[in-house]
């Protein structure tokens, strides 16, 4: 009996993915865990493993469809296997082999095409979703007729008024900020001297940040509806920078950590994140352990030296990084190089008043100024 591939549901809040595409044709061999599609939700985009073993039968939906979770995609079965009726309605017959144009499924409803299948390396794929080109309308070069990814850049050139759709994380992206501008709030700006700070700074501006929230526990709460909740050894979320958009993983109990262990922790959760690995996400109130309660947003690498993050709600504070600069000071009458890290502190002025982030943001000043303790 055929095997129904679905859209998984890979996270709590996820109701739809969009397929990036497939890694298999039909008529394909497939083999349990071998990957068969990739596909993007709102935090992530990863591969999909094949659950049975056989050949790809029928592709239902194909790349560029949003599909919501736990629909019919495909089917795996046996060679020349019959599929279920009720689910095969208004499919289109399978292309011959080596027809190098359209093969396609069709709407139940409507009887007009869902996809067009086009011969072309999954890099052509993935750019030819990112720029919003046809595939079916690129000439391709490759050495046995498939479009490649300098093809799409070509026809991406040569096209006027180029338009594409949001992918699902940017529409994630474009509601949490369109929500984090509904929020007051205020930043406050200060520096630390970071002559004692290492290369890769992630790790020791964590546990500062743990152990400051440790401090002043009326920074570590969060807004839900209208109650504040207190949140005892908060998350704090890293922003990571992946194709298309930005993922949080979440760091747990780093004031319990060393540095070692934090760095450790922080290199992985950004390996995982940009790796498309599930479950790295950020956490919000009410789900499974401590609530996020701030993000830490590093633009430092990028020469910027300083600027305001934005909340992302429930959160109620954002910690951006600046560059590490050289600033001249004056020490017991000899002008000497001084290195400065510039920190902004954003937070919700409806739970949280200026002297509470003033206090807050010294404290992780205090503590990166001597990072020697932090590593102890």
């Amino acid at each position: 009996m055929a095997f129904a591939v679905i859209m998984p549901k890979t996270g709590m809040t996820m109701e739809t993915g969009t397929i990036i595409h497939w890694l298999k044709q039909e008529g394909d061999p497939v083999a349990v865990g071998e990957p068969l599609l990739e596909i993007e939700t709102d935090k992530v985009a990863m591969e999909i493993e094949a659950e049975a073993a056989g050949v790809l039968l029928r592709i239902i939906r194909g790349d560029g469809d949003e599909v919501p979770v736990t629909e019919t995609i495909g089917y795996i079965g046996a060679a020349g296997e019959d599929l279920p009726s009720a689910k095969t309605a208004g499919v289109v017959p399978a292309p011959a082999p080596g027809a190098s144009a359209t093969a396609g499924v069709a709407d139940s409803a409507s009887g007009s095409p869902i996809t067009d299948r086009v011969r072309a390396t999954p890099s052509a794929r993935r750019l030819a979703g990112e720029l919003g080109v046809p595939l079916q309308g690129v000439l391709p070069s490759g050495p046995i007729g498939e479009v490649t990814a300098g093809d799409v850049r070509r026809a991406a050139g040569s096209s006027a008024g180029l338009r594409r759709p949001l992918t699902s994380m940017r529409r994630a992206i474009a509601a949490a900020v369109t929500l984090s501008q509904q929020i007051p709030q205020f930043t406050t700006h200060a520096d630390a001297c970071a002559d004692g700070l290492r290369p890769g700074i992630t790790s020791l501006i964590v546990r500062a940040l743990a152990l400051a929230l440790r401090e002043t526990p009326e920074m570590a709460i969060v807004l839900d509806g209208d109650e504040i909740v207190e949140v005892p050894d908060a998350a704090i979320g890293i922003a990571v920078s992946v194709p298309g958009g930005i993922v949080v993983p979440v760091i747990r109990g780093a004031a319990e950590l060393s540095v070692a262990e934090v760095d450790a922790e922080v290199r992985q959760l950004v390996e995982h994140a940009r790796g498309g690995v599930p479950g790295t996400h950020q956490a919000s109130a009410g789900s499974d352990g401590p609530a996020v309660v701030t993000t830490i947003s590093n633009l430092g690498m990028y020469g910027v030296s300083h600027f305001a993050p934005m909340l992302t709600p429930p959160q109620s504070s954002a910690l951006g990084v600046g560059a590490v600069r050289s600033v001249p000071a004056l020490v017991g009458g000899v002008l000497v190089e001084r290195q400065r890290l510039d920190l902004a502190l954003t937070v919700d002025h409806r739970i949280i008043d200026g002297a509470e982030a003033a206090r807050f943001l010294g404290s992780v000043v205090e503590h990166l100024e001597e990072p020697h303790k932090l590593m102890e």
